[in-house]
C-alpha cells in the first residue's frame, strides 16, 4: 500500500482541492490518498462522502502559527510517505519540516500559471525548487515551473475525469452558468457585465451561479438583488444555487448550453473542462489553462475584458444560439477536446507508484 498525504489550506478553495477529492474517490485500492488540511473546517462543512471524510485531517486555523508547526511535525512523522504540496501555505509547512528534518518523497503540484501576490510567488518558487519532482495541471502551469526552475522535467497531468454515461437533457430555453469560487480573482463583476450585455440583446435566458464564497458573494448578492425584477421585462432569470460537490459538476453542467468565466488568472479550470466534456460551450478569457484548450471551433474566447470584448462575446453568444448547426458543431468540438483512454486517476496513480518506489 502506497500512502500519500496532500497538504491543502482548505477544501473549499478551488481546482486543486476539487482534483484531490475527486482523485481520492477514484484512486486504485493500492493507494491510500489522504489530506492534511490547514483549516478549522469540520467534517460536516465540506460536501464529501462518508468514506472520504475519514481520510481528512483538520489541523486548525490558517491564521495561527501553531497550525503550521503542527502540520510540519505531522509531515515529519509521515516522511516515509509521499507528500504533495500545491499552494503557498503548503510551502510554508514543507519549509518548516525541511528545517527540522527531511522529506524524501516531496512532490510539488502546480495548478496555476501565475501567482496572486509577492508572498505567493516567493513561496511557490521555493516549493518547485525544493521537491524531488514537479507536476503541473496544464502546459501554462508547466511553463511557469520551467521558467522558475530552469528545469524542463515537469510532468503535465491534466485533471481530466471521465464524465457519467447518462446525463439529463437540456431545456429548449438558453441556460448559462458560472461554476467556481466567488473570489476577486474570478472577476465576478465582469461575468455579470457579460450576462447583462447578452440580456440587452433581447435574448431570454437563465443564468445560474454555483460556488463557495471566497470574498465576492456580497457583490454577487447585490447584483442579483438589483436584477430581481428585471427578468419580467428582459427575460433574464438569475439565481445563486450554492456550492457543488466535485463529483456533481459533470451532471449539473450538462444541463446548460454555455459556461462563462472571466478570471484574471486561472489554472487548469476544471469546471470549464468538465463542462466541455459534456458538450457545454465555454465563454472564457484567454488566460491560463483555458488558453491552451479553448479555440474558435469549441469556445468563445475573449482577448480581454474591455467593454468592446464583452460586447463582441455577447453578440457571438446570440449568433451561435440562433444558428443551431453552428452551436451543435461547437458543442461537439467542445465534447471532443478531452478524449483519452488515460484519464487523470490512472496517470496520477501510475506516477505516484513510480515515485514511491524510486524518489530520485
Amino acid at each position: 500500500m502506497i500512502v500519500v498525504y496532500h497538504l491543502l489550506p482548505s477544501l473549499a478553495v478551488g481546482g486543486i482541492e476539487t482534483m484531490a477529492t475527486r482523485f481520492m474517490a477514484e484512486c486504485p485500492d493500492d493507494i491510500d490518498y489522504r489530506l492534511i488540511v490547514l483549516s478549522k473546517e469540520g467534517p460536516l462543512d465540506i460536501p464529501l462522502t462518508k468514506q472520504l471524510k475519514t481520510k481528512v485531517e483538520y489541523l486548525g486555523s490558517t491564521n495561527s502559527p501553531i497550525t503550521y508547526i503542527r502540520a510540519a511535525m505531522r509531515v515529519l512523522a509521515i516522511s516515509d510517505s509521499v507528500v504533495v504540496s500545491s499552494t503557498w501555505r503548503a510551502a510554508i509547512v514543507v519549509w518548516l519540516a525541511k528545517r527540522m528534518g527531511s522529506i524524501p518523497h516531496h512532490v510539488a503540484f502546480t495548478h496555476r500559471s501565475s501567482v496572486a501576490h509577492s508572498i505567493d510567488r516567493l513561496l511557490r518558487t521555493w516549493q518547485v525548487h525544493n521537491c524531488v519532482f514537479n507536476i503541473a495541471d496544464s502546459e501554462s502551469a508547466a511553463n511557469w515551473v520551467r521558467n522558475a526552475t530552469g528545469c524542463e522535467n515537469v510532468a503535465v497531468l491534466q485533471p481530466i475525469f471521465s464524465p457519467p454515461k447518462a446525463l439529463e437533457k437540456r431545456d429548449s430555453r438558453m441556460r448559462i452558468c458560472f461554476i467556481g469560487r466567488l473570489a476577486p480573482v474570478k472577476n465576478i463583476e465582469w461575468v455579470c457585465q457579460l450576462v447583462e450585455k447578452i440580456s440587452v440583446l433581447g435574448l431570454p435566458f437563465t443564468f445560474h451561479i454555483y460556488g463557495p464564497d471566497a470574498g465576492s458573494k456580497v457583490q454577487l448578492d447585490r447584483w442579483i438583488k438589483e436584477h430581481a425584477d428585471v427578468h419580467f421585462v428582459s427575460g433574464l432569470v438569475v439565481e445563486y444555487c450554492g456550492s457543488l460537490a466535485p463529483e456533481a459538476v459533470h451532471r449539473i453542467a450538462a444541463t446548460y448550453h454555455f459556461i462563462v468565466s472571466c478570471s484574471h488568472t486561472e489554472g487548469f479550470a476544471m469546471s470549464i473542462a468538465e463542462a466541455m466534456q459534456v458538450g457545454v460551450v465555454p465563454v472564457v478569457g484567454n488566460v491560463g489553462g483555458p488558453s491552451t484548450y479553448c479555440k474558435e471551433e469549441n469556445a468563445i474566447v475573449l482577448a480581454d475584458y474591455s467593454d468592446e470584448s464583452l460586447d463582441n462575446a455577447a453578440r457571438k453568444v446570440c449568433e451561435i444560439w440562433h444558428d443551431r448547426a453552428r452551436y451543435q458543431s461547437m458543442s461537439y468540438c467542445a465534447r471532443r477536446t478531452f478524449t483519452s483512454d488515460f484519464f487523470f486517476p490512472t496517470l496520477y496513480a501510475s506516477f505516484l507508484k513510480r515515485l514511491a518506489l524510486n524518489p530520485k
